[in-house]
């Protein structure tokens, strides 16, 4: 399998992302992109030279290797179910799905038929957080205690239209975008999974019902560690800053400056900028190029795909049980 060939389900950013990552990578080429709106899908596949075509085309179609689904999550399921009944492999962006149930539909249908399943959860595999992951696990500063993320973004910017509004097809607000992106990011620098969530969650855009701020505090099944996440999607000003505090020392990654500081013994001991775009002009799409580096080494060499629909699925449990608890005002057990 020499080159990767793709194809794309949906047009809009998640979709934009895909196409632009492929075109960096010499072992990809993306073919096709399509939808339920074969006019949406025409202008997009003459913008990124690529052919447009219905996703029952691509999942039949001989000239394609793996889809890409970046439909609204609603509409994951049965758009991931066509490409695995077609033979495809298959990447879903993030959220995975809107409920277990579907995530676990997905991941049987990808087992019996042999398939690789990968969720883009892309934080993850930015330079930043792979760089910050390389130093908790490196034993340097010992074990990890704490880990706090700070996150200020202007998420009811002019995109929040459409089906971004549908709790059937988004899930809502915050808690099913980028707080599932942190929660990820917490999964993956605890090397633990999570235990329990009490979360609070409010509504303040004027015009919108979806939720736009929260406070989560996570535990983990390591129990000797824990997490806490404060969002605000009201764009007072930029933030995106995490903290992970070990028993010698503390880590600090400032995401928007791509800076991971190291401090220990009441002093920083020193600043380090991996390079943020190691795969040319582009730092937004640097972590779908990753993805797809790790979901082609999955497939060549069998390589651990850190992920896979498994992954998926339990990010998924952890911001549904935000959701419950916010809800409900009790702390939440996501449950195998």
């Amino acid at each position: 399998m020499d080159r990767l060939r793709l194809g794309i389900v949906g047009y809009g950013d998640a979709a934009v992302s895909f196409v632009t990552a492929a075109h960096f990578l010499k072992d990809w080429h993306p073919v096709a992109v399509g939808g339920r709106n074969m006019d949406k899908a025409a202008v997009f596949a003459k913008a990124y030279e690529v052919e447009p075509r219905t996703v029952e085309a691509m999942a039949g179609a001989d000239d394609i290797d793996v889809i890409a689904v970046a439909t609204p999550p609603g509409i994951h399921l049965q758009d991931t179910l066509k490409a695995i009944l077609g033979g495809k492999h298959v990447l879903v962006e993030k959220p995975f799905a809107l409920s277990l149930e579907d995530c676990d539909r997905m991941i049987e249908a990808a087992g019996r038929a042999g398939r690789l399943l990968m969720v883009g959860q892309t934080l993850r595999y930015y330079p930043g957080t792979m760089h910050l992951h390389r130093l908790i696990t490196s034993g340097e500063f010992g074990r990890v205690l704490m880990i706090e993320d700070s996150q200020v973004l202007n998420y009811f910017g002019s995109k929040r239209t459409g089906w971004q509004l549908d709790p059937a097809l988004s899930g809502g607000g915050v808690v099913m975008n980028p707080v599932i992106h942190f929660t990820d990011r917490f999964r993956y620098l605890a090397g633990s999974e999570v235990r329990s969530v009490r979360a609070v969650l409010g509504a303040a855009r004027p015009g919108y019902r979806i939720e736009g701020h929260t406070q989560v505090f996570y535990t983990f099944d390591n129990r000797d560690l824990s997490a806490t996440l404060t969002l605000s999607g009201y764009g007072q000003t930029n933030l995106d800053c995490t903290r992970v505090y070990l028993e010698s020392g503390m880590l600090q990654l400032d995401f928007l400056d791509n800076r991971v500081s190291v401090f220990a013994g009441g002093a920083m001991l020193r600043s380090e900028r991996p390079d943020p775009m190691p795969y040319g002009p582009g730092r937004l799409i640097t972590g779908y190029v990753q993805q797809f580096v790790e979901f082609a080494d999955t497939l060549r060499s069998g390589a651990v795909n850190r992920s896979d629909g498994a992954s998926g699925r339990a990010t998924v449990a952890a911001c549904l049980a935000i959701l419950e608890s916010a809800a409900r005002g009790v702390e939440v057990y996501p449950g195998p």
